[in-house]
């Protein structure tokens, strides 16, 4: 006898009545709404006990858990670079009440009436669940630096890798004295399309998303975080390849988010989740370290051209003045 035969019979009626025609239906989605669906039942009084967690894209039924819970493997709904699989015939519930069995048909049938063209059998419409689950996101920081930083650096990259060569090539000094007196230091520089008003908004965000982050529910992460967002914003100055950076420190966060936020999770898989955050914690640290150092170069480079053309400008206008004297 299965151990949750209300969770079997809502994701078969659920697959039953999502995909009758056998289309192709993709995993991600699937998991967004089997999440949606349990959030609702659970709201009505039913908790299914669906075993998921916050991660990088959202929220994500755990396989391992599902298997503990249910005694199937998930992979028997979702094979492995497949369809979700197709289950023309309705499917026979044992060891449910008909009170349950009506309250999980009512609420499937009211979330697919939500999408009436079936749009979540849309391989390009993925990002639409990825919203849905969001809406429940827990944490405000959370919500703030996947769905607002990170798709703002994603377009600002996309921008500049659609302008042209020659559109993209600063042929400006960097000053108007220096136009003047630099001589062979008149050398065209490399733009990557990031102006003063996309440094601004990214510095804006930033200083949102320290106030926002959750200092007490991820202490664990504090210290690092602030490290990364000292190290970023000499990024966002020095141009330096910014929304891998915001990637690198999500994915860390993430590991530590589905330790944090989960629900229905055996004890076994957060232990085995909790190596996995110390140990990626430990590299992405070093990463970090090793980021900063380079930056800190490009600075300090950066800092001492600044000093050796203040010098060179003043001896120039020194014998510039001298040269007039003498006139």
């Amino acid at each position: 006898m299965s151990e949750n035969p209300q969770l079997i019979y809502a994701v078969e009626y659920f697959i039953h009545k999502a995909n009758p025609t056998g289309e192709y239906f993709n995993h991600t989605t699937f998991n967004k709404l089997l999440v949606e669906l349990y959030l609702r039942l659970k709201e009505r009084g039913l908790d299914i006990k669906l075993p998921y967690c916050w991660y990088k894209h959202g929220c994500l039924v755990d396989s391992i858990s599902f298997q503990s819970a249910t005694g199937i493997s998930l992979m028997h709904y979702e094979p492995p670079r497949d369809s979700v699989i197709v289950m023309p015939s309705l499917p026979n519930p044992h060891n449910i009440t008909f009170s349950e069995k009506t309250l999980i048909q009512e609420e499937i049938k009211k979330l697919l009436a939500e999408h009436p063209t079936r749009s979540y059998l849309k391989s390009d419409n993925r990002e639409e669940y990825v919203n849905l689950n969001y809406k429940h996101a827990p944490l405000k920081f959370q919500k703030a630096f996947r769905r607002s930083l990170i798709p703002h650096l994603e377009y600002l990259k996309h921008l500049s890798q659609n302008i042209s060569r020659s559109e993209r090539w600063d042929l400006t000094f960097v000053s108007e004295t220096e136009a003047l007196y630099a001589g062979d230091m008149m050398v065209p520089r490399f733009s990557s399309g990031l102006d003063i008003e996309d440094q601004k908004k990214i510095i804006q965000q930033l200083d949102d998303l320290i106030i926002d982050f959750p200092r007490k529910e991820m202490r664990e992460l504090y210290r690092t975080y602030l490290r990364w967002d000292d190290t970023f914003r000499l990024a966002v100055k020095h141009q330096d390849n910014l929304l891998k950076h915001a990637e690198d420190f999500w994915g860390i966060f993430a590991f530590l988010l589905r330790i944090k936020y989960n629900e229905n999770i055996t004890g076994e898989r957060i232990l085995e989740w909790q190596d996995d955050f110390e140990r990626e914690l430990s590299r992405y640290t070093k990463e970090l370290k090793e980021t900063r150092e380079r930056l800190l170069e490009l600075e300090a480079a950066e800092m001492s051209y600044d000093a050796n053309t203040d010098r060179k400008l003043k001896k120039l206008m020194t014998i510039s003045r001298g040269m007039a004297l003498e006139r």
